[in-house]
């Protein structure tokens, strides 16, 4: 028999039991997604190579596995010799998967079988960054590190800020992690604290050093933020830590004008005690008043014409704040304004 014979022979022969093999990993792989324990089990036991399992985006058998929260099969495809540092397509990880999902066990099991704590899926998220509340002692304990950025340049402190989570943010300070670090629009946590007016982790931050007057990307405070959004018992806590009343954004826009335009009665009257300039304008010319009359805020006109704004000031389009009532129909502002010497 020629050696071409015989080759073309010989793989004829291995053909089957290679297709056998791919099926029998491709049944693992649909076993796993369904949840089915007694078929991986079986599957395993009849040879099936857990390592071999991969869907087209490299996710692993062990990876849906946990991101399904199957976790009994996920323990069993680790016991079977599951790669725990294996990454799909994006850079993910189990334990990356695990970690979000805060699976203790799955997290613990993971560390226990070598998970390196600190790896990076591609947009440099690490574990740490993207768990849940209930495994970020122990990734902090393996030694997950708190400084490590995203391509976003956001450490593993914006997101349990986000979430209000202040335990966790506490947790994440003790270990060393940088109260002023920024999310990617250079929104401070405390900024982020005042946007979702957590007080409890705003207070947090600020303890621990927390810079009250640092400024995002577009120029806004911590204390705009909170104005802005009628934060009130966080807007007195930052007046207290001593934030800058009469800081301006990159619009020219201050906390005031932001109280003002929120009808936020409580937030004036506190910004002005503070300080507050009553007529400073934004870049087009808008100041509190202006702000106050456009939404038809009676009381806060009243206030905010008590305190000294000047009624005549102009817009850059040459509007006044009668003007502005005047146009709205707000005819009890108009007679407000009028009172206040205000002339057509």
């Amino acid at each position: 028999m020629s050696r071409i014979r015989l080759l073309g022979l010989t793989i004829a022969l291995l053909m089957p039991f290679t297709a056998h093999a791919k099926n029998k990993h491709a049944d693992l792989f649909e076993a796993v997604k369904l949840g089915n324990k007694a078929k991986v089990q079986a599957l395993l036991k009849a040879g099936a190579k857990v390592k071999k399992a991969k869907d087209k985006q490299k996710k692993t058998a062990l990876m849906w596995a946990v991101d399904l929260g199957h976790a009994d099969i996920a323990l069993i495809l680790l016991e079977a010799g599951a790669k725990v540092n294996a990454k799909a397509r994006d850079g993910t990880t189990p334990l990356l998967l695990a970690a979000r999902r805060g699976n203790a066990a799955l997290v613990k099991a993971l560390l226990d079988g070598g998970a390196q704590v600190n790896a990076k899926s591609k947009d440099g998220t690490t574990a740490l960054m993207a768990s849940h509340k209930n495994v970020v002692q122990m990734l902090l304990e393996a030694g997950a590190d708190v400084l490590a950025k995203n391509k976003d340049g956001e450490t593993a402190l914006i997101l349990p800020t986000r979430r209000g989570e202040t335990a966790t943010v506490k947790a994440l300070l003790d270990r060393g992690a940088d109260v002023n670090a920024t999310a990617k629009d250079g929104d401070t946590a405390l900024m982020l604290s005042a946007l979702k007016g957590d007080i409890a982790t705003a207070e947090v931050l600020l303890d621990r050093g927390a810079n009250e007057n640092a400024k995002s990307s577009n120029g806004e405070t911590a204390l705009m933020t909170a104005a802005w959004r009628g934060r009130t018992d966080i807007v007195k806590r930052l007046l207290k830590a001593g934030a800058n009343v009469n800081a301006k954004d990159a619009f020219g826009a201050t906390a005031l004008m932001g109280a003002a335009a929120m009808y936020d009665t409580s937030n004036v009257r506190t910004l002005l005690n503070a300080g507050a300039d009553v007529n400073a304008a934004d870049n087009n010319g808008i100041t509190a008043l202006m702000n106050a009359v456009t939404k038809g805020h009676t009381a806060i006109v009243r206030v905010l014409l008590v305190a000294g704004s000047d009624a005549t000031m102009k817009s850059r389009s040459g509007r006044t704040a009668l003007m502005i009532a005047q146009g709205k129909g707000h005819s009890e502002i108009v007679g407000l304004l009028r009172e206040a010497g205000v002339r057509e």
